[in-house]
């Protein structure tokens, strides 16, 4: 998997470097862009950076609407189907239906790392129900350990964390509600191969597809090794 990766968060990036990784990613008729590449970056991680983004991102250069942190990456031709936004803490529910509807850009959801920097809780539901695919992330940089399973727990932590306010929705699966184990264990697994294209080789098994499984090594380490 070949990634494009904007200098994170968009604030650092200016409107012509955005315009031209998107050439790059295959939007445009370069002859050197290639539509396999797929772009990673960070997307509404905390309020501060959020009211920054918003700033350096005038209406008037998003065309009609509010300003918002996804119409910015949308406006330059960043959010398509191989797109992996990382974090999306405090993406709001407007935010969300009309623009990933059209893009079926993908969340990467990391919880500790969240936790750690004091960002916030994702609504993980709510992307859930407006059919956003979702994997789990370490992000070690702002995290600390490498574990899956950590995450996974944290991720559970964080679904029952934010219907804290007040009771769920009527009629929906996941938004404001805590999340199932098969989900969450989704969101690690085949969630997260979906998320990074990978999800016909890795992240399920049925036959003939590798998996990865923990081993005992020693009386109190686990080893990973591949199962075919």
């Amino acid at each position: 998997m070949c990634i494009i990766r904007p200098a994170h968060p968009a604030l650092s990036c200016t409107g012509e470097l955005l315009a031209g990784l998107s050439a790059l990613a295959g939007l445009s008729a370069l002859a050197t862009a290639d539509p396999a590449l797929a772009i990673q970056t960070h997307i509404s991680e905390n309020p501060a950076e959020i009211a920054f983004t918003k700033a350096l991102s005038p209406r008037e250069s998003l065309g009609e609407g509010e300003t918002t942190y996804t119409g910015m990456y949308d406006v330059y031709g960043l959010l398509r189907h191989n797109t992996v936004l990382t974090h999306a803490v405090h993406l709001d529910e407007h935010e969300v239906a009309p623009i990933w509807h059209a893009c079926d850009a993908d969340i990467a959801h990391c919880p500790t790392s969240n936790f750690n920097l004091r960002s916030g809780c994702a609504c993980v539901g709510m992307l859930l129900n407006a059919g956003v695919e979702v994997g789990l992330g370490t992000d070690v940089p702002g995290g600390f350990p490498l574990s899956m399973l950590t995450a996974v727990q944290h991720a559970s932590i964080c679904a029952k964390v934010v219907p804290a306010a007040g009771p769920p929705p009527a009629h929906t699966t996941f938004t404001d509600r805590q999340l199932p184990v098969p989900s969450l264990l989704h969101l690690a697994t085949l969630g997260s191969a979906a998320v990074c294209a990978l999800a016909q080789h890795v992240g399920s098994r049925p036959a003939r597809r590798s998996a990865w499984a923990t081993r005992p090594c020693g009386a109190s380490h686990f080893a990973w090794s591949p199962v075919f």
